[in-house]
């Protein structure tokens, strides 16, 4: 059989089309390859540092922030470009007048913006600087998807009392979604006053998936989670409020472990993330805040958001594969 009749059949066995994907750390998409991924704007006035690479659909606006001070293994995917540190969707501006060297500082790898920026605000110390933009919609859309299917999967309420400062979760006794995944609810207007959740009784190989309820989240406590293993997923409610628009907003006031799933929240960052941190906009509010590159690397079998239309299905990718290593264009 010829190469264009083999691959003809292997088309229409793995056709173009719409394909359910089983959720997993690459159904975040190029989120889950990013230390920091934003659909919105960055504000950074009294600088920063992220360990790994940042996306930002919008606006950064910043005082000497540094990005990919480590040259770990995660960065962007397809289609943005190999060794990309940093994507600005929008424009690149010095907060303020501060005599900053920088808004924005690169250490290794390239730079691509897609708005207006002067050589002054941004640097690639290592790399080059491109002025293209990319489409983040499909990945935005699916990253709702998913946060909003994980918060309808089957779970366990950690009930709180205001006079708790430390609570104790056996992760033997949750079975609803079988032995590897432990779905678990939390009242986020609840936990302002609490120091500590401990998770126990499991083999440490679990994957753990917390939805936090609420519309304004004030985060203080510490976990002894592996931080590549658990998964906080905001969920927003309404305030109560009559009229009330405001986003929904998580404060980040002590270190926090894991992977933040916040697809509609404004992110306030005033002490170090160890993991992914995925919102619609950020601001760091302290300069000693980090970004820490400790990726997701959970599974979790929900079959959730499907790929865009006119993907390619893992098989058909295979297949052509087989016939060509050319990139074809996608969007993000």
């Amino acid at each position: 059989m010829n190469k264009s009749k083999f691959l003809t059949a292997l088309l229409l066995i793995c056709p173009f089309a719409a394909a359910p994907a089983a959720v997993t750390s690459l159904s975040l998409g190029i989120a889950g390859d990013t230390n920091v991924f934003v659909s919105g704007n960055a504000y950074a006035p009294e600088g920063g540092q992220a360990q790994g690479s940042v996306v930002v659909g919008g606006n950064f606006s910043g005082v000497n922030y540094d990005v990919r001070l480590v040259n770990g293994t995660t960065q962007p995917g397809s289609p943005l470009p190999d060794n990309t540190s940093l994507y600005i969707g929008g424009d690149n501006t010095v907060a303020g007048n501060k005599g900053a060297d920088a808004a924005v500082r690169a250490n290794s790898g390239d730079i691509y913006i897609g708005g207006d920026y002067t050589k002054d605000n941004l640097v690639a110390k290592k790399g080059d600087i491109y002025n293209k933009s990319f489409d983040l919609a499909p990945t935005v859309e699916n990253l709702v998807k998913l946060s909003s299917d994980l918060a309808k999967m089957d779970s366990v309420t950690i009930s709180l009392d205001p006079k708790d400062v430390s609570v104790k979760v056996d992760l033997s006794q949750n079975t609803a979604n079988g032995d590897g995944l432990k779905v678990y609810t939390i009242d986020g207007s609840k936990i302002g006053g609490l120091n500590n959740i401990s998770f126990g009784g499991g083999t440490g190989e679990e994957t753990i998936v917390v939805n936090v309820l609420g519309h304004s989240v004030d985060w203080g406590l510490s976990t002894n989670a592996t931080d590549g293993k658990i998964l906080w997923n905001f969920v927003d409610q309404a305030s109560g409020v009559e009229g009330d628009t405001s986003a929904q907003t998580l404060n980040v006031n002590q270190m926090f472990k894991g992977t933040i799933l916040a697809p509609a929240a404004d992110v306030n960052q005033s002490a170090n993330i160890n993991g992914t941190l995925i919102a619609k906009n950020w601001n760091i509010t302290d300069k000693n805040a980090t970004m820490m590159d400790n990726p997701f690397t959970g599974k979790i079998t929900l079959v959730s958001a499907p790929e865009p239309a006119g993907v390619l299905t893992m098989g058909g990718f295979l297949g052509l594969a087989l016939f060509s290593r050319r990139r074809s264009a996608v969007r993000l």
